[in-house]
């Protein structure tokens, strides 16, 4: 709400946008003569994109829901509302039944989670949350970067535009710093955190990521070329690379320096 100066605008602009887009279908399914059945599916399609945005709207509405239950596990087992957010499901249960089992050395570990980050992994079927020296091997595999030669990415199109810049890798909050403005934000999956990175980039670009995704929602409020679903621009790309972006096509190219 803090980047919506003028709520009510927005709204009409919002709206007016939904016009447009009527229009413009109308306007395509009668320049490509489209046959009914072909309607048909075109309709459905929309309706399951529009279906995807709700779903993700009652995701967050149930998570906040939710809240004062966490808060409540938390009290009793003596943590914060963010640490409840670092136990398991398992864990909740075996330690609310028996509450002798939570020893200082499980309180440390839970709390360290939050304070030093951890890795959650499913191994049978079970999940299994490790310490970050405990989950070195699997970052390693992670981060490490092949060395692949090629000079064009390929993903789609999430709001168009053709943009030049230096290319910052940005997955985390810790990373906004690196990004000034003018650059482009190379990212796994953006989120409601990158949003200052997002607000000074020229464009986006990321691995992962449908036309429902954060930064194709965020890229076409800001009418910025965002190409996603790359697969593997944060492997190709490094920081400082120049590249460019040309959203129309869904296509990332490295450029000579």
């Amino acid at each position: 709400m803090k980047l919506i100066k003028n709520p009510e605008e927005k709204i009409k602009e919002i709206k007016n946008y939904k016009k447009i887009i009527s229009q413009q279908k109308r306007t395509l399914k009668g320049k490509l003569k489209l046959k009914k059945e072909n309607i048909s599916l075109l309709n459905k399609i929309a309706s399951m994109i529009f279906l995807k945005a709700y779903r993700k709207e009652f995701l967050i509405y149930s998570n906040f829901c939710f809240e004062p239950i966490l808060k409540e596990i938390g009290r009793r087992l003596g943590f914060s509302l963010p640490e409840t957010r670092f136990i398991t499901l398992e864990e909740i249960k075996k330690y609310l039944l028996n509450k002798k089992l939570l020893n200082k050395k499980i309180k440390s570990m839970i709390k360290n989670r939050l304070k030093k980050g951890c890795v959650s992994l499913t191994v049978d079927k079970k999940i299994r949350i490790l310490s970050l020296k405990e989950s070195k091997k699997y970052l390693k595999l992670i981060r490490e970067k092949p060395e692949i030669q090629t000079t064009q990415i390929k993903g789609n199109c999430a709001y168009p535009g053709k943009v030049k810049g230096v290319a910052r890798i940005i997955n985390l909050k810790e990373d906004i710093g690196k990004i000034k403005k003018g650059e482009i934000l190379v990212s796994r999956a953006t989120n409601p955190d990158l949003i200052i990175a997002m607000q000074k980039a020229a464009g986006f670009v990321t691995d992962e990521g449908g036309i429902t995704s954060h930064a194709a929602i965020v890229a076409r409020e800001m009418k910025k070329p965002c190409v996603i679903g790359t697969k593997n621009a944060t492997k190709l790309i490094k920081d400082g690379d120049l590249i460019e972006v040309d959203a129309n096509k869904g296509v990332v190219k490295k450029l000579k320096s």
